[in-house]
């Protein structure tokens, strides 16, 4: 009987633990998970106080970074340009734009995990003494964050509300970090989204130009290392606080109207800043070299112009204390040369269109500006003291519309100056470049005839006869001064050359005596066109040149001068065709005793069957096939030496003007001593130069 009293009681007490732990699990149990949002749409962004476009925000934050500690209040506002301010009592100071940006996107589309309903909000750090934030939004309601939760997410709860919210966990390690979490830790008011136009350090100022940078100290002024100047405002950029001081470090400056800058070091302790950096006019940060952070002798004090008290490490500090020595461009073009679209030398103008370099309207010669540019550039110099004596300048433009002038004299060395600067000093060479002739730019090019358009080429020799070949069907041929076959292989390189005839360089604007110039005229001459070359003395590289119709000197290459002054007539009159030889006959002296030689494949024989010497024979006979055309008219006083009479078998085909096949019979008489000699072929009023192989026939 007692056994079953027992085990009723121990069923009972069953029943009662399941009851309540049915009903526990019913009440308290988390719901699934959810994703709904923690705020309605729009929230958060209402319109502008002005009715304008932009959005205004204000969040009340209030933190107690103990249980039961003391609270910090301050007010999160976002202005219609976006900035964020920390305002409170004492405190007004730019926050950190993307940690206040951060706190806005977690409310505005931060999401609910889960709720916890019928729960003891102590438990969870959301009562009055256990909360850690306070989010007071522009609706009215607050938002109480308190402990971490499992998952990487906080307890937050609605005042008002006894219900418990699971929320993403970054919102709790936001204000965790207390105030500095959110100061915005840098030495400029706002981020630098572009260059400023002008930025000064204490005395030192940065002028931004189109393409470069000015800096300024005093009474100098100069062009800046735009390097230099990108590497400051980069570091101006990075540059963090070692600390962050609590408290405003500004006075109200009217009640310290001896102080320019004044500022707070220390409670009641205001000082003058002696320096101050500006950008675009707007003060950005007070700070000096006498002055030292509090507790902290290696660091430098600064004040925002917002009030924040920074301490600056001693390399940050060096910084915003640049020298104007340091600054100063030594290159004299501190432009790069791509930026350079001007050029201005003497009344000359050089300028860039489409990628391509004019000349006074005339395209340049390819690459010679920027070569000239890049050695410009390339130019340096120590600064001198001193005035500058000299007239010679260049003056560059860029696209962007920057420009400058540079002057080359004596102060009392060699020197140039950039606009008003101190001139810098500069060797010869560095002179003869700002002086340099605008002829260095002009297009080389100095005629350029369609090779299949000329119909005739005729040279005319200061002292000699004219010579001019024509062209009819194809076939040149000599016409002046006396008929002849023409040289055809030369002519087509003459032609080829005259394509697209080019000068080295030019030398003058207006010819001079000593340019000799007309010693030979070079006349091309088609149906539509003519253009006439003037040729001059002779240089180590080449010779003078100008074109009949005017303009500048140039010189010609080597090459080219004497293309252009080689006879117009065939060079193939006295070449012998081996396979067709019959017989040679030489009389030495012309009408004296003979000697006959037959041939027969290439082969030789003397009277009596007796073979001659191959390699004198043929030698001499094949110098006659490379003699090179030496004039027109008599051979003068040169005494005849030796006849020949060349005998080929006959060719059934006839010759052309322009064949390399002799006639049938043809007779020359060699002219000269033992030194130089001359062949003149019988019917050619034509005097070759031909090699000593031919002194193996005299006597």
């Amino acid at each position: 009987m007692g056994l079953l009293r027992r085990n009723a009681v121990l069923i009972g007490l069953l029943c009662c633990t399941l009851a309540v732990g049915g009903y526990i699990l019913l009440t308290s149990t988390p719901e699934p998970p959810l994703q709904e949002q923690l705020l309605p749409p729009g929230a958060l962004d209402p319109r502008a106080p002005d009715g304008g476009s932009g959005s205004s925000l204000q969040l009340g934050l209030v933190w107690r970074p103990s249980p039961g500690g003391v609270t910090l209040s301050v007010s999160l506002r976002r202005h219609p340009d976006g900035r964020f301010w920390l305002e409170g009592e004492g405190l007004r100071e730019r926050a950190d734009d993307a940690t206040a940006e951060e706190i806005v996107t977690l409310l505005r589309e931060g999401r609910v995990r889960r709720r916890l309903t019928g729960v003891v909000l102590g438990h969870y750090g959301l009562d009055e003494t256990g909360w850690r934030a306070r989010l007071l939004l522009p609706n009215g309601r607050t938002l109480r964050v308190g402990d971490e939760a499992p998952g990487e997410l906080a307890y937050a709860t609605w005042e008002g509300t006894a219900e418990v919210l699971l929320l993403d966990g970054r919102l709790r390690a936001i204000f965790a970090g207390g105030l500095d979490w959110l100061r915005r830790a840098s030495l400029l008011l706002d981020d630098l989204q572009e260059p400023p136009a002008e930025v000064q350090l204490g005395s030192v100022a940065l002028v931004r130009r189109p393409s470069s940078w000015l800096v300024r100290d005093g009474g100098r002024q100069a062009r800046a290392r735009a390097e230099e100047v990108r590497s400051l405002l980069d570091a101006l950029q990075r540059a963090r606080p070692s600390r962050m001081l609590p408290g405003r470090g500004l006075p109200f400056p009217q009640d310290f109207p001896d102080l320019v800058h004044p500022i707070v070091v220390r409670a009641g302790e205001v000082v003058a800043a002696p320096m101050v950096l500006r950008m675009n006019g707007i003060d950005q940060l007070f700070f000096g070299p006498g002055l030292r952070c509090p507790e902290a002798e290696a660091e430098v004090y600064a004040v925002r112009a917002d009030g924040a008290r920074l301490c600056l490490s001693a390399a940050d500090a060096a910084r915003l204390q640049p020298r104007f020595e340091a600054l100063r461009e030594l290159r004299l073009v501190p432009f790069a040369p791509g930026q350079i679209s001007r050029l201005r030398l003497g009344s000359a103008l050089l300028e860039r269109r489409d990628n391509s370099w004019f000349l006074d309207g005339a395209l340049t010669e390819p690459g010679e500006v920027s070569r000239y540019l890049e050695e410009l550039s390339a130019l340096a110099g120590t600064p001198l003291r001193g005035p500058l004596v000299g007239s010679a300048a260049v003056r560059l433009e860029t696209e962007a519309g920057d420009d400058l002038v540079l002057r080359a004299g004596q102060c009392p060395g060699p020197c140039i100056q950039r606009d008003g600067e101190d001139p810098v000093g500069a060797t010869p060479e560095a002179l003869a470049l700002l002086a340099a002739s605008p002829l260095r730019f002009r297009s080389r090019l100095l005629l350029a005839f369609p090779p299949t358009e000329v119909r005739s080429v005729t040279l005319v020799r200061r002292g000699g006869p004219a010579e001019q070949a024509q062209r009819t069907d194809g076939t040149w041929a000599l016409v002046q001064p006396v008929p002849a076959p023409a040289d055809a292989v030369h002519l087509g390189h003459l032609l080829a050359l005259c394509t697209e005839l080019r000068v080295v360089r030019w030398v003058a604007a207006e010819p001079r005596s000593e340019h000799g110039l007309g010693v030979l005229q070079v006349v091309l001459a088609g149906k539509a066109q003519r253009e006439s070359l003037l040729l001059g003395a002779s240089l180590p590289d080449g010779c003078y040149v100008q074109r009949e119709a005017g303009g500048p000197v140039g010189i010609l290459s080597v090459e080219a001068c004497t293309r252009l002054a080689s006879p117009l007539v065939s060079r193939d009159l006295l070449a012998l065709d081996e396979a067709r030889l019959r017989e040679v006959i030489v009389s030495v002296p012309p009408g004296g005793p003979r000697t006959v030689l037959s041939c027969q494949g290439g082969r030789c024989t003397v009277p009596g069957g007796r073979e001659a010497d191959p390699a004198a024979v043929l030698g001499a006979l094949r110098a006659l096939g490379r003699g090179e055309p030496a004039g027109y008219g008599p051979p003068g006083t040169a005494q005849p030496l030796v006849r020949i009479e060349v005998i080929h078998e006959a060719l059934p085909l006839p010759a052309t003007a322009e064949s390399t096949v002799a006639p049938e019979r043809q007779a020359l008489t060699v002219y000269g001593g033992r030194g130089a000699l001359a062949a003149r072929l019988a019917g050619r009023d034509v005097n070759y130069r031909v090699g000593g192989e031919l002194k193996a026939l005299l006597p």
